[in-house]
């Protein structure tokens, strides 16, 4: 592989062999040469650096996204006899995968890396010599483990190469060819698809990774005349707007890692470009078989999926069916007949469903640090997939024959593909079980709609009834998707949680989860609002409600997910929690297209020509090719964590046009004015719902290292808190538990609202039954910082604790503040009365307020309701006339 590779390398050093298309625009092509001569020098300098022997390889770890540098650590990498690893840097198990593959290095340009200029400076070699040995690992790439932790895939260069060979020939790669990147560099299609390209004598193309998922990959096919890619269907229907026909070079589409649809399958009828449902597993190199759609095709029994047909095996690879019973494989070969026979019998073979295996020059070595897994799923050099198949006739019309090839019908395990990626449940379930203030039980499924659900036992459920599906209150649900975020890739989080009181209910009859019961519920509980109770003290501030656009934008939504009361609809509320799927959001973007056009071609003597035209054209091509390209695909409406956030990305969109959505729409175009909406926004107001509502658990899981939400704990409030902190709002809603919580995680029991009241306060005006227990413990936090008499602390209003309980009229509370003094007569009077900045002491608080019983206790313990200040201090500080307690209650007529 080495010798083919460089020989290619070497030969018409000044033709093209890697073009890069920018985020930016523009198209960056770099020659053989400078392609050899930055390999070579990436290559002497890891052999320099490493110091490099035979006898032992190195792992380097490579944390580039694309670009000519990431192409040039490929190679070099290679050359020198060190192991690939690539790792993302968005990835929240960054540190893991390195610490599991000891990365001798790391390549990139964030902290503890190294950069590529600086590898290439530690090149000293002027001759060089590269190790050919095929037994060399030549890469690792992780996937997700069972356990929770990514598990990396080891590879020989032999298995490699095999491929290499395998699809060169398959695809009829020429020197003349020119493959594009469709994948990202954490997928081995990527690393694959490179040497594809290389050892071909072709050009490489590639282009930035935001380009890609933002809607330009047909534009890039197109400027970098590209004939072949490889990629998922998802990523394919993101490519943007354009016409297949307009892309007169290529000649191949191939897709896998998830089911090819029927759409995808038509647009290519009658078109000169082959299509290619390609099927395979990390653990036996990139992919291993693949089935050409050119000729359609129908079964013996009137018509299947064929995006599920995994079609002819490369050469250096055999796939069979095991029957674990009989211990036997039946090996795929390439029979065929002018009509096929089935077996007699009870059930037909092609009904049969049975284990993928693999065997041949293509199967990796097994995985790494994972002895006993290895020795689990590669057994005797063949490799248990998991997947569950059946052999399949299928009719060729050009030929006129049946083939017999094997049909996926699923997993024996819980692993899924979810827009290409292979995810393990359990590394999400394993990560939800560590929220335990939250989570006792955690099951992840895929829905129908192809989004993931996870159903959650609460620790302090809310339901009795087994079976019972319900809504978790929505801060739960934004605590736990915020912490997924944080641990795990974007593409594992969960688009809802859903409560269920006990899993009993779905249980198979040997005691385990029916997995497939729970994927198949198809009315989900509608998510609830992020608002607290009225009187919860989290008032409603202009960032919870929904600015002219975003009304119009949920109208829309309410229309299409049949929500009666479309006022529901908050501005934190995301359109997949709704209810929404992919099909909801095709129809919701084409209404808001159609929305928009109305309202544009209605009122064009204000709307420009230029926004006729490009919402004009965004009409044609939905009704074209069936869904809307640009700023509103779909996708972005799937994607976006609330309603307001979908509002703000499609007004950055739009700025590309030189227009607003408030323009187009035709109302104020206020959501433009607004601040940006961050994760952590969304997540510090979920906090203080969560404190408002007494969940205890959620709180814990947002005070957790994880979030690091600045001085949550401190009173960091924006104004439409009102100045208050998490903790001034759990003791006026009488949370002990989550006091306790608050003060553990260092909340600030000095912290003052804008009015300068301390959460102390708050808590001794509380009525409710907790707040003698939640004073104390205030009282408690607070002689921790070394104030003496806490009895006599103050607030804004110069009021004591005493003031607030007789003002919020708790007798338990006065009770005990006056208890704490009882053995000090002179304290006792003190406290009694201990003037305010309006010179009134408790008892005329009590007595304003008409709080009866606190006024008997007050007078009992010996407070004057005739008592005065002196006329000079009465008439300073305040407007207001000064009253005796006596005084009040004879005014407002007070009989006891």
């Amino acid at each position: 592989m080495i010798d083919a590779l460089l020989t290619q390398l070497r030969a018409r050093q000044d033709s093209a062999c890697f073009s890069f298309s920018k985020q930016d625009g523009g198209v960056e092509v770099y020659s053989r040469r400078d392609v050899l001569q930055r390999a070579v020098r990436v290559a002497t300098g890891l052999m320099d650096k490493l110091k490099c022997d035979k006898e032992q390889q190195s792992v380097v770890a490579v944390c580039i996204k694309d670009g000519f540098d990431l192409l040039v650590c490929q190679i070099g990498i290679l050359l020198s006899g060190n192991i690939y690893v690539p790792i993302d840097p968005c990835d929240p198990r960054l540190d893991i995968i390195i610490q599991d593959c000891k990365a001798s290095l790391i390549i990139g340009e964030g902290d503890r890396m190294s950069s590529v200029a600086s590898i290439e400076a530690c090149s000293t070699s002027t001759e060089h010599s590269f190790n050919s040995d095929l037994t060399l690992v030549s890469h690792v790439f992780y996937t997700s483990g069972t356990t929770g932790t990514p598990k990396g895939v080891v590879v020989r260069r032999s298995s490699l190469w095999s491929f290499v060979k395998a699809k060169i020939d398959r695809s009829q790669i020429q020197p003349n060819s020119r493959v594009f990147l469709g994948s990202s560099f954490t997928f081995d299609p990527n690393y694959g698809d490179t040497f594809v390209g290389l050892c071909a004598g072709g050009v490489v193309c590639s282009a930035a990774s935001q380009l890609i998922y933002q809607g330009g990959l047909h534009q890039c096919l197109r400027e970098t005349k590209a004939t072949h890619i490889c990629l998922t269907p998802t990523v394919w229907n993101m490519r943007g707007t354009g016409l297949l026909e307009d892309l007169k070079d290529l000649k191949e589409v191939s897709l896998g890692g998830e089911q090819m649809t029927n759409e995808i399958i038509e647009s290519f009828r009658g078109l000169p470009i082959r299509l290619v449902n390609t099927y395979g597993c990390t653990e036996a190199t990139v992919y291993q078989a693949t089935f050409c759609l050119d000729d359609y095709c129908v079964d013996i029994s009137g018509g299947i999926s064929l995006g599920r047909i995994i079609g002819n095996p490369y050469e250096g690879v055999c796939i069979g069916l095991r029957e674990e019973t009989s211990n036997t494989t039946e090996w795929y070969s390439n029979e065929c007949a002018q009509k096929p026979v089935e077996s007699t019998g009870k059930k037909r073979k092609a009904d049969i469903q049975l284990e993928i295996v693999m065997k041949g020059d293509q199967v990796a070595i097994g995985y790494l640090n994972r002895d006993t897994l290895t020795k689990k799923q590669f057994v005797n050099g063949v490799y248990h997939t998991g997947d569950l198949g059946s052999w399949q006739w299928i009719y060729n019309q050009s030929s006129g024959i049946w083939n017999r090839y094997i049909r996926l019908e699923g997993r024996l395990d819980t692993q899924i593909k979810l827009r290409g990626v292979r995810i393990e449940v359990e590394e999400i379930e394993s990560n939800l079980s560590k929220c335990s203030p939250l989570v006792k039980q955690a099951i992840i499924v895929k829905t129908t709609h192809n989004i993931l659900v996870a159903y959650i036992e609460e620790t302090h459920a809310s339901s009795t009834k087994d079976g019972d599906i319900y809504s978790v209150p929505r801060s739960v649900e934004i605590a736990l998707q915020s912490y997924c975020k944080k641990v795990l890739p974007q593409v594992y989080v969960p688009s809802r949680f859903v409560g269920i009181s006990s899993l009993r209910a779905y249980t198979t009859p040997n005691g385990k989860v029916n997995r497939k019961a729970l994927s198949s519920i198809s009315n989900l509980p509608a998510c609830l609002p992020l608002v607290a109770g009225v009187d919860s003290g989290v008032g409603i501030g202009s960032d919870d409600v929904l600015s002219p656009v975003e009304a119009v934008v949920a109208q829309i939504w309410a229309k299409i997910l049949s929500i009666n009361d479309k006022a529901s609809i908050g501005p934190w509320d995301s359109f997949v929690q709704l209810g929404g799927d992919s099909l909801d959001a095709q129809r919701t973007s084409q209404a808001l297209v159609e929305t928009i056009f109305s309202n544009v071609v209605d009122d064009q003597v204000t709307n420009s020509r230029e926004d006729c035209g490009w919402i004009e054209s965004l009409r044609e091509d939905s009704r074209t090719f069936g869904e809307i390209q640009g700023p509103f695909k779909p996708l972005i409406l799937v994607s976006a964590p609330s309603l307001r956030q979908y509002v703000q990305i499609l007004e950055k969109e739009l700025q590309n046009h030189g227009s607003s959505l408030g323009h187009v729409l035709s109302v104020s175009d206020e959501v433009s004015t607004q601040r940006e909406v961050r994760d952590v926004d969304v997540e510090k107001k979920a906090l203080y719902v969560a404190a408002a509502d007494g969940l205890r658990g959620a709180v814990e899981v947002f005070l957790s290292p994880e979030f690091k939400i600045k001085l949550s704990c401190d009173g960091d409030v924006d104004r439409n808190q009102r100045g208050k902190s998490p903790l001034h709002i759990a003791c006026a809603n009488d949370h002990l538990s989550v006091v306790k919580i608050l003060l553990k995680a260092g909340a600030n029991c000095f912290t003052t609202t804008s009015g300068k009241i301390p959460a102390s306060h708050v808590a001794a005006a509380n009525p409710g039954p907790n707040s003698c227990s939640i004073l104390l413990l205030m009282m408690d936090a607070m002689r921790k910082r070394n104030v003496k008499d806490v009895l006599m602390v103050k607030d804004g209003r110069r009021q004591t604790l005493l003031h607030a309980a007789a003002r919020g009229g708790n007798l338990e509370t006065v009770e005990m503040l006056l208890g704490l003094v009882s053995t000090n007569p002179e304290k006792v009077q003190q406290r009694l009365h201990a003037l305010d900045r309006w010179h009134r002491t408790p008892l005329h608080w009590a007595v304003l307020n008409g709080r009866t019983e606190c006024v008997k206790r007050l007078v009992a313990a010996g407070s004057n309701p005739s008592f005065r200040v002196r006329p000079s201090v009465a008439n300073r500080s305040t407007h207001l006339p000064f009253e005796t307690a006596l005084e009040i209650a004879v005014r407002k007529g007070f009989k006891e």
